[in-house]
């Protein structure tokens, strides 16, 4: 009997702090970065490093924050380290939209953002943009060979 007990005390505690983790990971990671972007003191005293930093971390996740506004920090401050996050949530874009027939705005943003620190425009989706962190800006008319659509 007291081994029953012992088992489960262990299973709920083990329960109980695999909520507080989880619960301090969502704080952390989703909540804080989302209530930030909405800030406008934060917004007035921010570098752009800051702002940066800000914005890679909301574009982390693909399913939740405020891809929009992160997409237009990066537009104004992104950077080299910028194209990870952009190609990401270009290729999850692809995904959960790729039957829809029509592109909303924060598509574009991301879009912009990418041409802008990379210096390309290498199309509309993810295919034409995957190589872009394999080749060095010389490496144009190498990369394009490698994002041909077949016709």
């Amino acid at each position: 009997m007291k081994s029953n007990y012992s088992k489960i005390t262990i299973l709920l505690i083990s329960a109980v702090l695999i909520g507080i983790v989880g619960c301090l990971f969502f704080y952390f990671e989703i909540w804080v970065p989302r209530k930030t972007i909405q800030d406008t003191v934060w917004w007035e005293r921010s570098s752009p490093e800051e702002k940066r930093q800000l914005a890679h971390q909301i574009l982390k996740y693909p399913i939740i924050g405020i891809h929009h506004d992160a997409f237009l920090i990066l537009v104004d401050h992104g950077n080299k380290e910028s194209i990870p996050y952009l190609l990401n949530s270009l290729k999850w874009y692809d995904f959960f939209n790729k039957d829809e027939g029509f592109t909303v705005c924060t598509k574009d943003h991301c879009l912009e953002a990418l041409r802008k620190v990379t210096g390309e425009d290498l199309g509309t989706n993810y295919v034409d943009w995957q190589y872009i962190q394999n080749h060095k800006p010389a490496d144009t008319e190498d990369r394009k060979r490698h994002v041909e659509k077949p016709q």
